[in-house]
C-alpha cells in the first residue's frame, strides 16, 4: 500500500502563510507608491545659464520661462525688496533656482495641472490690541 500526501498535514498553516505574504506585498506597493516629493516644480527640469551673473527675481522667472514650460503668475511688485540671486554658469536644477530666489519671502506658491506657478504674498500677521474701557463713577 502506497501513502499519498496530496493534501497538506496542516492547511491552515498553508493559507495563513500566503494571506500573510500577500498583505506584505500589498503594504509594501502602498508605501512605496506613496511618497511624495517636497519639491516646487519637477525634478528634471534644468536650466542652462551661459555666464556668471546676478539676477533679480523677475530675471530668473524670465529664464526658467525661455528654457522650460512653466509660467510665473504673481503681483507686480511683489519682488521690489528682494536681494538679487547670484548665478554661476553652467546647469542647475530649476528647483533649486526657484528655492535660491524666493527663500527671503512670505510666499505661498502653487502649482497648477498646466505648470502654471501661482506666488502669493501672504500678509503678516497683525496683532489687534483690545483698548480697555472702564466708567468710574462715584
Amino acid at each position: 500500500m502506497e501513502i499519498s500526501l496530496t493534501n497538506p498535514a496542516f492547511p491552515f498553516r498553508k493559507q495563513l502563510l500566503m494571506n500573510i505574504m500577500r498583505i506584505m506585498v500589498f503594504f509594501f506597493c502602498t508605501a512605496f507608491f506613496a511618497l511624495s516629493p517636497n519639491d516646487i516644480v519637477s525634478q528634471n527640469s534644468k536650466v542652462k545659464i551661459a555666464e556668471d551673473k546676478l539676477l533679480t527675481v523677475n530675471e530668473v522667472f524670465y529664464l526658467i520661462m525661455e528654457q522650460t514650460d512653466y509660467k510665473f503668475f504673481y503681483e507686480k511688485g511683489i519682488f521690489e525688496d528682494f536681494p538679487k540671486v547670484q548665478v554661476k554658469k553652467g546647469v542647475i536644477r530649476t528647483n533649486e533656482l526657484l528655492k535660491r530666489s524666493l527663500s527671503h519671502g512670505n510666499l505661498e506658491i502653487t502649482l497648477n495641472a498646466n505648470n502654471a506657478i501661482i506666488i502669493k504674498e501672504i500678509p503678516p500677521k497683525t496683532l489687534e490690541e483690545k483698548v480697555q474701557e472702564y466708567n468710574v463713577s462715584g
